[in-house]
């Protein structure tokens, strides 16, 4: 969260990473202009003021192009260049160019960011700011954003920069046994900061388990049982001010032997916590009336804009988590990309929160488990090698994309078996011999001629429960293989990488982000 601290979801030290389009697909589709698309730039910057130590707010946005050519693949924006205008900043609030990121320059208060031709997404960070000695709280000026590229209209917009710091705080993480057959939720927020947020109030609440679309100044992310709840409060919150919300969000576990988790965040209205999020603004709107607030005495909220909240069972949580087994596929010396399955339940589904750290990957005899190249590219979370190889930790990626073993495939050993294993949390699992699964190879046709091949093809996983399979490894077909390789695509390289959002949800391993572009069809 943009300083007001999603739970493991900080953003730290962005810098350029250039996205692809997700997904594959063949079929042609209306051409549509080329546009610059403006995503999450914040409404306010708050800046701490002379003297506090407090977190510094980044600025940072994101680019993209809003044009498709006739595959449905995104038209590359051209020539772009991104302009900051800080000169209302002067003698209050002081600028320093940030490293890693786009070669940008700053001359009398304007940044320059030559940011070339790139297609989809490109996120930046370009500079910090600090409150010069001196400089008051309140409102200190402005930054002025004008994005030119050679193939589309400017587009211009605006951030107001204020000099203080509005410092969040919700319920404290707690742990409960539920009782009755359903939660209810009623979160509550403060400010303990030294400036009020007055751009209103933004709360966002889910869980596994569904609710309702109740509630008319709350957008939910689907109409019928939806599981994520944001509202917007219209209001001012001042210095020492906290409230209860006075209506209340029902979560019913699936059965009486499962538990609840709700999670709640809160943060300045026009200051999404992270580049993907808040809800759309067409996301469907509650039915009843509003969901109010009422004044509270804040002392027992913590610091920090966000909490979990967890109902256990009587008795506690027990649910047996079983390992998928899973194979590789390919040629001997041939460098393979495989989606790691999830374990699974009984009742289907994969709450990560079960499990303690990432999946244990051992490798099967004639296999070497190898990292991502350094350039490389890519939306899934990739498993981490260790001993030599011949073993692999693989973190939980963000969902549609999963995570993936990249595997070197040696040589043909009769009988290879490797395992992959889930460590359940505590003693919540009540049948632990199925917490290691087979992991087994197919080697396809005779040994290639020439060296091993450094470049992943598609390698093969087993079908998993609905929500848990990540999606298909993009592939393109591979140039000069007339035995039908396909070689994985990768979208632009050489930008420094960085896990924003779906860094949460990583146990483990290393997050880079990226998507591939699609594969056209022909």
């Amino acid at each position: 969260m943009r300083g007001f601290g999603r739970v493991g979801g900080v953003v730290a030290a962005l810098a350029l990473v250039v996205l692809g389009s997700a997904g594959g697909g063949g079929r042609a589709v209306a051409a549509s202009p080329v546009s610059v698309r403006v995503m999450a730039l914040p409404q306010s910057v708050f800046v701490p003021r002379h003297g506090d130590s407090g977190y510094a707010e980044p600025y940072l946005l994101a680019l993209a192009s809003g044009g498709v050519d006739g595959s449905g693949d995104e038209t590359d924006l051209t020539d772009v260049e991104a302009v900051f205008d800080l000169s209302s900043l002067a003698g209050k609030v002081g600028v320093q160019l940030t490293s890693g990121g786009p070669s940008c320059t700053e001359d009398q208060g304007v940044v320059r960011c030559p940011l070339g031709d790139f297609y989809q997404r490109t996120e930046l960070s370009p500079f910090k700011l600090t409150a010069l000695e001196g400089t008051s709280v309140g409102v200190a000026g402005t930054i002025g954003l004008t994005v030119t590229a050679s193939n589309a209209a400017t587009v211009t917009r605006t951030t107001q920069v204020v000099v203080g710091s509005p410092r969040l705080t919700t319920d404290p993480v707690t742990s409960q046994e539920l009782t009755g057959g359903s939660v209810q939720v009623s979160p509550a927020f403060g400010n303990r900061g030294d400036i009020a947020v007055t751009q209103g109030i933004t709360l966002q609440v889910s869980s596994a388990a569904g609710t309702t679309a109740r509630y008319s100044n709350c957008r939910y992310n689907r109409a019928d049982a939806p599981t994520v709840a944001e509202c917007t409060f219209d209001r001012a919150l001042a210095p020492g001010d906290a409230f209860r919300t006075d209506g209340a969000f029902s979560f019913a576990p699936p059965d009486a032997s499962s538990g609840v988790t709700v999670t709640y965040a809160v943060w300045p209205t026009g200051n999404p916590p992270d580049l993907a999020g808040a809800l759309p603004a067409d996301a469907p709107r509650g039915t009843g009336g509003p969901l109010g607030l009422t004044a509270i005495d804040g002392s027992a909220l913590v610091a920090g804009g966000s909490t979990e909240l967890t109902f256990l069972p009587p008795g506690g949580t027990h649910v047996d988590l079983a390992a998928t087994a899973f194979t590789i596929t390919g040629k001997i010396g041939r460098t393979v990309d495989v989606n790691v399955p999830y374990p699974t339940t009984p009742k289907g589904g994969f709450d990560r929160s079960m499990v303690e750290g990432p999946l244990e990957v051992t490798m099967p005899p004639g296999t070497t488990a190898l990292p991502l190249g350094r350039d490389e590219e890519t939306e899934a979370v990739y498993c981490v090698p260790a001993d030599g190889g011949t073993k692999a930790t693989c973190g939980f990626g963000p969902d549609g994309f999963g995570t993936v073993l990249r595997v070197r495939i040696d040589r043909k050993v009769a009988g290879a078996t490797g395992t992959i294993t889930v460590r359940p949390k505590g003693d919540i699992d009540p049948n632990p011999a199925n917490n290691s699964a087979a992991i087994t190879v197919a080697v396809q046709g005779g040994s290639p001629s020439g060296s091993p091949s450094a470049t992943p093809t598609s390698g093969s996983s087993p079908d998993s429960p609905a929500g848990n399979q990540p999606s298909p490894i993009a592939t393109a077909p591979a140039a000069g293989d007339g035995n039908g390789d396909r070689l994985a695509a990768t979208g632009t390289s050489g930008a420094p990488l960085l896990g924003v959002g779906g860094a949460a949800f990583l146990l483990g391993g290393v997050l880079l982000v990226v998507r591939h572009r699609r594969r056209r069809t022909v």
